[in-house]
């Protein structure tokens, strides 16, 4: 999954007319850097790179 983050969790927006959303996420299949096939890449690996902190909007 690929991450990106506009504010901090709970953080007040004051006189915003719109909804902000502080974090969405992608998930992705290919290295956009070199290509590679990530879960091929990571296959033995994805344990310890879960961050299951990261998933609380």
């Amino acid at each position: 999954m690929l991450q990106a983050r506009a504010v901090d969790a709970g953080t007040q927006m004051p006189n915003v007319p719109i909804k902000i959303y502080t974090m969405t996420q992608q998930a992705i299949f290919h290295c956009p850097g070199c290509g590679v096939r990530l879960d091929k890449y990571y296959k033995k690996s994805t344990e310890q790179l879960r961050r299951e902190d990261l998933n609380k909007r």
